[in-house]
């Protein structure tokens, strides 16, 4: 999947959040940064049955808190959000099969 799609799924994943919480096409449309009619198409394209979900994405909405992390760490690393998540989610992941190499070196066993 593509930066623009992933993007695009990413904005109508908080539109249809906007709207759960009752906020109007206008309020939505001023959050997100974008027309009330590329409101109002979002909204459509979420009501049409869905062609094929891809499972391997990970779609997130992005709350205040996470944003600000984000873009510090895509600041940091100079890189796009999404580029950045990414290495994060790799860099945590690798620290844990390291820990459990090491823990099966040692012991023999996966549990302490």
């Amino acid at each position: 999947m593509s930066v623009v799609e992933t993007r695009l799924r990413q904005r109508r994943a908080r539109v249809r959040q906007l709207q759960t919480q009752g906020r109007s096409l206008r309020d939505i449309a001023a959050e997100v940064g974008v027309s009330k009619d590329t409101v109002r198409r979002d909204l459509a394209a979420l009501e049409a049955p869905a062609a094929e979900v891809d499972e391997r994405q990970l779609l997130l909405v992005v709350d205040e808190e996470l944003g600000k992390d984000l873009n510090l760490l895509a600041a940091s690393y100079r890189l796009a959000g999404e580029d950045v998540a990414r290495l994060v989610l790799h860099q945590a992941a690798e620290g844990i099969r390291r820990t459990i190499a090491a823990r099966v070196a040692a012991t023999g066993s996966v549990l302490p």
